[in-house]
C-alpha cells in the first residue's frame, strides 16, 4: 500500500487509479487496518473529512461520509421497480451496507449475501460497523463466504433480484469471471418471472467511460431489456 510524505500534510495515500494527468490523495489520520486478506491488500484508515475509509488495492472503495450516495443508487431503483421483492441475491457487498438497504424494504423475506472474501467481510464487521447497522445480525440474512460465480452455477435457488456489488471489472482480479457474457446467462436464469439483476457498471465518467460501456455490452447481449 503505497503511502507519501507531503510537504502541505503529515502523511497522506494516493489512489492507484487510472489516471494520467490527475492524481487523488487523501490525508491519512489513523489506521485502523492494514494487510493482505487472501485475495486483496485491504486498508481501513480515517480522514478528518470523509471519517473512516476503505481502500482495496490501494483504490477508495468507500467512505463513512458519502457512502449512502451509492449505496442507495444502488439497491433502491431495482427494489422498487419490482412489485414485490421477497427473495434477493447480493453478490459481494463486503461491508453490509448494500444489505443494510435492501432490508429497508419490508418485503424482504431473505437476502442471501454471497462474498468471496471473509476476511474482508470479518473486519468490515468489526472496524466499519456503521456500514451494515445491524444488518448482518437481522434473521432474513443468509451470508455465504465464497465463489459467488461458483455458487450461483450450483444454486436451485430464483431470486426476485440479483444485485452485483463488487469492486470494478479488472483484468485478473477477482470480480472479472463475474462479467461475463457466461455469467450475466447464468443470473438471467435464476431470476424469477419480472425479476431484475443491478450491475455495480464502474464510473461512467473520464477515462472509466469504456468499462462501463463494454459492462453494458455484454449485458445487453443477454437481456433484452438494460438501462444504465
Amino acid at each position: 500500500m503505497p503511502m507519501a510524505k507531503d510537504a502541505a500534510a503529515p502523511e497522506w495515500l494516493y489512489e492507484n487509479g487510472p489516471y494520467s494527468d490527475e492524481r487523488h490523495g487523501f490525508r491519512i489520520d489513523r489506521i485502523l487496518f492494514c494487510g493482505k486478506t487472501r485475495y486483496q491488500e485491504m486498508l481501513i484508515a480515517c480522514n478528518s473529512f470523509y471519517g473512516k475509509m476503505l481502500f482495496i488495492d490501494g483504490a477508495p472503495q468507500s467512505a463513512q461520509r458519502d457512502e449512502y450516495m451509492y449505496h442507495e443508487a444502488l439497491i433502491h431503483p431495482g427494489m422498487c421497480m419490482h412489485p414485490s421483492p421477497r427473495n434477493v441475491l447480493l453478490l459481494g457487498g463486503g461491508p453490509g451496507a448494500a444489505l443494510r438497504e435492501i432490508l429497508r424494504h419490508r418485503s424482504v423475506v431473505q437476502a442471501t449475501m454471497v462474498d468471496i472474501d471473509g476476511e474482508l467481510v470479518q473486519n468490515c464487521r468489526r472496524l466499519m460497523p456503521e456500514w451494515s447497522d445491524g444488518a448482518f445480525e437481522d434473521p432474513r440474512v443468509k451470508l455465504v463466504i465464497g465463489d459467488g460465480k461458483a455458487w450461483l452455477e450450483n444454486s436451485n435457488e430464483n431470486f426476485d433480484l440479483i444485485i452485483m456489488d463488487l469492486t470494478d471489472q479488472v483484468d485478473l482480479g477477482p470480480s472479472f469471471p463475474l462479467y461475463t457474457h457466461g455469467f450475466f446467462s447464468t443470473l438471467k436464469s435464476h431470476l424469477n418471472r419480472g425479476g431484475f439483476a443491478v450491475v455495480q457498471s464502474g464510473s461512467f465518467s473520464g477515462v472509466e467511460t469504456f468499462c462501463c460501456c463494454s459492462i453494458r455490452k455484454t449485458l445487453g447481449s443477454v437481456f433484452s431489456h438494460v438501462r444504465a
